[in-house]
């Protein structure tokens, strides 16, 4: 039978529909195709075939059929119904300094995934465990962060092909997260904190009913407004749906501005909020019933039967709670959730559960099942059988995609598969991506997860909920971010953060509504990279947690030792000083050895300074030799190159650092001193007659440098206005 559709059908999925019974196959709408199942005795077409958006062909027959079965009665492969990935874009994520800490790699058919360097040249690890999440393009970030004025422009957009097109276009700084809409953290406001310039939020102008461009949106306007105070521009793009739309025929100034509450409405409008639910009902179609009727009901204690308290980790988890784990990213809760996971699986957890199997569900929003949490597990030794991965789908004019659960909207999903396999323990990451609604309103978390917690204490079931914490120290119990409605609603809630002085990651439980002191200590963890065999025959290095054991330090203790800013301004003025006197530049060795050896700083502790120095101190390395080091220097000095002249003005100041053309590994001489304890620096005429520049009019001149040069700043149409 030949299938005639408008929309053309993908090579690999036509190539599983010729295999088919061409009698039984019909169209059922979209790329949506029935037909008699190849791997039983079919009566009737059981078999529902579709096309993914990643590429592969989608088939699930009714009757129970294993999809292997499927594909093996039709003589094809897992191979044959994908359509093979290209590599198409690449996109560096590094760190202040201009280390690259990760990639984001795009391929076609549109997928994305991570990966960061290994430790061999040309290695990479398909993965991000241990490492933050950090903005795109941080080291022009970061740097305009520092020295920028009121008449800079930051931009945050959605992705970071429209982080490009607005760089090229405009010449300003953008920035975003990785992973999309919804990615958004306090992490990444942080990095903005003390710009005194303007920052614009490009909205992605999504159609879908859930809105996610807008939420992200808002997400990020809430977030930088929380964490550093700077109300941020919303704008929408003229034409098309995003940044990358607007900019080739478009200028800065003619984005479409909306406010906040217009923004909110927006999303509010959007959403398809169901009636309240009774207990044990499933929906409610009628909008007009009337109002069900409330009474009071006392019950004696005399009749109220009591039991023990049951624990699905003995002291310090109970059943039928809601336990959050949160720490800033990239410290190690997730990988502890599912080391938790396992130790549950194989009975190993002393509790109720002790020497039975749990089974776990997942729901996974920030790391790819494939890529991620399948290896991970199975470098903790999962029972894959028992690890159960739970996603929303959501039917639109006859087509099917996954989408982000939304506790309003899809809390009898879950309660089922809680009621089919409870008592459990789900795991969700992150706990509020589940919240489709501003998450800092106690009024909003609450109304998400009561039902949440009712749904948990009839299925003797535990979810844990993984969370970020807000960056700085203070009380452990205000270092979760969102509403402190999540801390209140949670029984247990344990708190995450790496120990720099020992290496290990300490897991604090700071709230355990039923644990006694002495079971609440507080452990410490390592994380260790573990080879794993894929499905794919390839071997990659995963995280595993390997326990160390009780320990006195807290979590609240080492947030509370971040350095001084006053600290970081002492370094940063002795960086600038310290070059100052080597004509604006110097080997960084130098720095950081003569650092340590007068101060006693580390390296670590100069990098960070570096980043704050004004007039700015750039890393830069010397051109013209393949092992030449790396310089630190004024933004408006260049170091020098091993190809000038040495009788040349340059050559003369290289020479007047200590920085010999024939050895690149020779110290600087600049900052010896005379027996008398003068320096040689000190400002006096040189052979050509000319004198060094006084410290103070230096300062001033490298700032009017560095400051001449100001992109305009940005006008936004408001609502009504014209566009020119």
């Amino acid at each position: 039978m030949s299938i005639h559709i408008e929309r053309e059908i993908p090579p690999v999925l036509q190539r599983f529909l010729d295999r088919l019974d061409q009698d039984s196959l019909t169209h059922a709408g979209g790329l949506q195709f029935k037909a008699r199942c190849p791997a039983h005795d079919d009566d009737m077409p059981s078999l529902s075939i579709g096309w993914s958006d990643k590429g592969k062909v989608l088939a699930k027959c009714h009757a129970e059929c294993e999809f292997s079965d499927i594909i093996s009665a039709l003589g094809l492969t897992r191979k044959d119904i994908e359509t093979p990935r290209q590599i198409v874009a690449t996109y560096d994520y590094e760190n202040e300094d201009g280390h690259l800490e990760y990639q984001v790699v795009r391929e076609d058919p549109k997928a994305f995934f991570q990966r960061r360097p290994g430790e061999r040249k040309g290695q990479w690890i398909n993965n991000t465990t241990g490492v933050a999440p950090i903005p795109y393009h941080l080291p022009a970030l970061a740097e305009l962060v520092a020295h920028g004025t009121a008449e800079d422009t930051i931009w945050i957009v959605e992705g970071e092909k429209d982080v490009q097109a607005i760089e090229e276009a405009y010449g300003d700084v953008a920035t975003c997260n990785h992973g999309g809409a919804g990615k958004w953290t306090d992490e990444h406001s942080s990095y903005l904190e003390g710009f005194p310039g303007q920052v614009v939020i490009v909205i992605d102008a999504d159609e879908k009913p859930s809105k996610p461009g807008q939420k992200h949106a808002l997400t990020a306007y809430e977030s930088l407004l929380r964490v550093t105070g700077i109300e941020a521009e919303l704008a929408y793009p003229v034409v098309g749906k995003d940044a990358a739309d607007h900019v080739p025929d478009h200028d800065a100034d003619e984005f479409i501005a909306v406010t906040p509450d217009q923004l909110r409405a927006e999303i509010a409008d959007a959403k398809k909020l169901p009636e309240p639910l009774g207990k044990g009902s499933r929906s409610s179609s009628n909008a007009q019933e009337p109002a069900a009727k409330r009474d009071l009901v006392i019950v004696k204690a005399s009749e109220v039967k009591s039991t023990r308290q049951r624990w699905l980790w003995e002291g310090r988890v109970p059943l039928g709670i809601l336990a959050l784990l949160g720490g800033r990213g990239g410290v190690g809760k997730s990988t502890f959730s599912l080391w938790a996971a396992v130790e549950l699986q194989h009975g190993r957890l002393p509790g109720d559960f002790h020497d039975k199997s749990l089974p776990v569900l997942y729901v996974g929003i920030e790391d790819d099942w494939e890529t991620q949490v399948k290896p991970r597990l199975a470098a903790a030794g999962a029972n894959m059988n028992l690890a159960l991965f739970l996603k929303v789908t959501e039917t639109v004019e006859e087509t099917t995609g996954d989408r982000v659960p939304d506790l309003s909207q899809d809390m009898p999903l879950l309660e089922e598969a809680l009621e089919q396999f409870g008592p459990c323990l789900m795991i969700v990451d992150p706990l509020p991506s589940l919240i489709h609604d501003d998450d800092h309103r106690r009024n909003v978390v609450r109304a998400a997860l009561d039902p949440l917690l009712g749904a948990l204490a009839r299925t003797r079931s535990t979810l844990f909920g993984i969370m970020h914490t807000r960056k700085g120290g203070g009380a452990a119990n205000d270092l979760l971010s969102g509403s402190h409605a999540y801390y209140d609603a949670a029984r247990a809630v344990m708190l995450f953060a790496k120990d720099d002085e020992s290496g290990q990651v300490i897991m604090s439980q700071v709230k355990g509504n039923y644990s006694a002191d002495e079971a609440t200590d507080s452990l410490a963890f390592k994380l260790v990279n573990t080879p794993v065999e894929l499905d794919d025959f390839t071997v990659q290095d995963y995280a595993r947690v390997e326990i160390v054991g009780a320990t006195s330090m807290s979590v609240e203790e080492i947030v509370n030792r971040e350095p001084l800013r006053e600290e970081v301004g002492v370094r940063a003025r002795w960086i600038v000083d310290y070059l100052s006197h080597r004509n604006g530049f110097a080997l960084a060795t130098d720095v950081q050895d003569a650092a340590h050896e007068e101060n006693g700083w580390t390296e670590r502790q100069m990098l960070s300074a570096r980043a704050k120095c004004s007039p700015a101190v750039k890393s830069k390395k010397a051109r013209g030799a393949m092992n030449a080091p790396w310089f630190w220097c004024f933004a408006t000095v260049e170091p020098p190159s091993a190809e000038e002249d040495q009788f040349s003005p340059r050559a003369q100041s290289w020479s007047s650092s200590g920085i010999s053309q024939d050895s690149w590994s020779s110290r600087s001489q600049g900052s010896a001193k005379n027996p008398d304890g003068s320096s040689d620096q000190e400002s006096h005429p040189d052979d050509q007659g000319s004198s060094v520049i006084p410290e103070e009019d230096q300062y001033s001149a490298l700032k009017r440098e560095a400051g001449s040069s100001r992109s305009p700043r940005l006008r936004i149409l408001r609502e009504g206005d014209v566009a020119p």
